[in-house]
């Protein structure tokens, strides 16, 4: 759940100018998830990709620093490149929650298809609340060939649909 704690400690940790912070809490998901995680027998972990003016000033990636401390966790290569931004989306935080689909729809590509075809993906996120931005990643990597993608994120924010 995304309540005030771990709201506030993904948010500094988004935030700071290190990625030490965000690094942390992905360690403490792979270990309090690592059933759950393993279960999933994921052949790749993917973040969501950021839109480089969004990396410019965070700095990092918090998804791809989340993807790299699960895929060590679970001995799974991390395919960063893998997915692409194909078009500049508004922030979803200032879209309306109905909109959130819309806004993210066609906003994601496959950079090698091969890459992903017949492949369990782990995607990777650090909050998910309405889902679109995962659903639209899910989207094009099954489009590219993955026999399915799950889903993992830090927080999940509830009662927003």
């Amino acid at each position: 759940m995304y309540d005030e704690a771990l709201r506030k400690a993904v948010l500094q940790a988004k935030w700071s100018w290190s990625s030490s912070s965000i690094s942390v809490l992905a360690q403490l998901m792979a270990l309090a998830r690592a059933e759950q995680l393993t279960r999933v027998e994921a052949d790749l972990v993917v973040p969501i990709p950021q839109a480089w003016d969004r990396r410019l000033m965070r700095h990092y990636n918090p998804a791809e620093v989340i993807a790299h401390v699960l895929g060590r966790s679970l001995g799974v290569r991390v395919a960063r490149n893998l997915l692409r931004r194909k078009r500049r989306v508004s922030l979803q935080k200032r879209v309306s929650l109905q909109r959130r689909f819309a806004n993210q729809k066609d906003s994601f590509r496959v950079r090698r298809a091969a890459t992903a075809k017949g492949k369990r993906i782990l995607l990777v996120d650090d909050v998910l609340t309405t889902g679109a931005t995962c659903s639209e990643a899910s989207h094009a990597l099954k489009q590219a060939g993955a026999a399915a993608c799950t889903v993992a994120v830090l927080g999940r924010v509830l009662g927003t649909r």
